[in-house]
């Protein structure tokens, strides 16, 4: 049973997942997958990541989402775009409505939010963490979240 679990779809994202798992989980058991699409990271840039994941497996989402929910991590890092950390989010409250054992989500963003940064975050909120980059980040989202009502107490 892996402690955390790296759903991620492309170089950059991965490579963030990955980093983010190690840091925050140094001695977790990680599984890495990488959702099937259009942006996956080659086999060279998979090889560069380290450290690397225990497992490495490239899978549709739906599979992905199976996987998690078969294998039941401590931890699952969206490493994804927002619309599909939306999706899994949703999938997540679906799976399990009420409080109880289930995964920590944890999301952010890879690099530098520079554009639609209200839609981004929208779309991850539900995380349990939304990580941000800096604290100017921390500051932008939670003003942002609060100022439409949502709850920004997972930005850190």
């Amino acid at each position: 049973m892996p402690g955390v679990i790296v759903l991620a779809d492309s170089d950059s994202r991965w490579k963030w997942g990955v980093a983010t798992a190690r840091q925050l989980l140094p001695n977790a058991r990680m599984e890495g997958i990488i959702c099937e699409g259009l942006n996956n990271p080659s086999e060279r840039q998979l090889a560069e990541v380290t450290p690397r994941p225990d497992s490495l497996r490239v899978l549709p989402l739906t599979q992905a989402l199976e996987a998690v929910t078969r294998e039941a991590p401590s931890v699952v890092i969206l490493a994804l775009p927002g619309g599909s950390c939306q999706a899994v989010l949703q999938w997540a409250a679906a799976r399990w409505p009420t409080p109880g054992p289930r995964p920590l989500f944890i999301t952010g963003y890879v690099g530098v939010v520079y554009e639609k940064m209200l839609d981004g975050l929208l779309n991850r909120a539900g995380s349990d963490v939304l990580l941000a980059n800096s604290p100017a980040d921390v500051n932008r989202f939670t003003s942002a979240l609060t100022g439409v009502g949502a709850d920004a107490a997972a930005v850190t």
